[in-house]
């Protein structure tokens, strides 16, 4: 995702494969299904790597912090020009990957709000369900902006939302993690 949608050909993407046309478009009918089908690789990658810092980090301050490192990573490496033109030209696409982010976000997000209230982190009366919502809207709000560079690239604005986040729903028990996190 390092350059624009627009000036990748098919060309481009068999050269360095040494495919076909013909073979590529045995498997993607067209340029649109390529591009779906890329991006939910993309994604499908994040969604593991994600999936492992929950196995490895049982803190769920912890978790939340190191998977907004893999999101920052991820977010640095997609051109804005290709966001944007996945925008104009490939809607449906655009549409279905932004409502599985959004799901995959939304899922992980109250999966963390609920260990981290079993495990004493989090404060036991939160309503997870609409503090999962809020906090997935503005962090997908927040990358959307930040993929196709409506803002300034500045991984910190991710780091001071999760703050912010946990802050906001943290027993004591999770505020003196925030602060261990800190001093770390």
């Amino acid at each position: 995702f390092t350059s624009g949608l627009r000036r990748i050909s098919l060309d481009d993407v068999c050269k360095p494969l040494k495919i076909s046309k013909k073979t590529l478009y045995k498997y993607f009918g067209k340029k649109e299904d390529l591009v779906r089908s890329s991006f939910l690789g993309f994604f499908n990658r994040i969604e593991i790597e994600i999936a492992e810092i929950v196995d490895k980090y049982q803190n769920p301050v912890e978790q939340l912090w190191y998977a907004s490192d893999i999101a920052i990573k991820k977010l640095s490496e997609i051109n804005p020009t290709f966001i944007k033109e996945l925008k104009q030209y490939h809607q449906n696409t655009y549409i279905e990957i932004v409502e599985i982010r959004n799901n995959f976000v939304r899922k992980m997000v109250g999966k963390n709000i609920s260990s981290g209230i079993e495990l004493g982190y989090f404060r036991k009366e939160i309503p997870i369900e609409f503090i999962s919502e809020v906090f997935s809207n503005e962090l997908l709000q927040l990358t959307q902006k930040m993929a196709s560079r409506e803002t300034h690239f500045e991984p910190i604005l991710i780091k001071s939302l999760i703050e912010y986040h946990v802050r906001g729903i943290a027993s004591p028990l999770g505020q003196e993690a925030v602060l261990q996190h800190f001093k770390n």
